[in-house]
């Protein structure tokens, strides 16, 4: 189920960001919010996490960019942000929401740092903000979606679970 849903938001993904332009409100970053969403799913299986995030990175290198393992790093460096959060912060309809946001923002800054450093691209914080909040609308109706959906998925798991025993 957990990669139904990475390969679903990633294809989805690439759909929406041939739709949309570049400069839109509404810039698509369903792969790492997939990930946040399917985290739960993982039973704490911290290392398995790990992989899914690396591989997805770089597929999404292969894919959707032509920077070599940046977004693999980037992706690596968010899913050890996403595990933090759900630590530390309890799931629900609106921390959803204000995990997301946190995601997007760590992520984007993440990238953004990594461009920068690789002198893809020179530094401007006018450029970074755009990039911020152009993904935050979407991308945040789209991750409490699948916080719907993961919340379902668990549930009737754990029905099934209860009704076997």
């Amino acid at each position: 189920m957990i990669s139904l849903i990475l390969i679903i938001s990633f294809i989805l993904e690439g759909i929406v960001s041939n739709i949309v332009s570049a400069n839109s409100l509404l810039f698509p970053l369903f792969t790492i919010i997939s990930l946040s969403a399917v985290y739960p799913l993982f039973n704490k299986d911290n290392k398995k996490f790990y992989l899914y995030s690396l591989f997805v990175g770089f597929i999404y290198d292969i894919v959707f960019t032509n920077t070599p393992f940046i977004n693999t790093f980037s992706f690596f460096l968010t899913a050890y942000m996403i595990k933090l959060l759900y630590e530390y912060i309890t799931v629900s309809k609106f921390n959803i929401v204000l995990i997301d946001i946190v995601v997007i923002i760590f992520h984007q800054t993440v990238l953004y740092l990594i461009l920068c450093l690789f002198n893809y691209t020179t530094f401007n914080e006018i450029t970074l903000l755009t990039s911020l909040y152009s993904s935050l609308i979407l991308n945040v109706i789209y991750g409490f979606i699948l916080f719907l959906v993961t919340k379902h998925i668990q549930e009737k798991k754990e029905y099934k679970y209860r009704n076997f025993i």
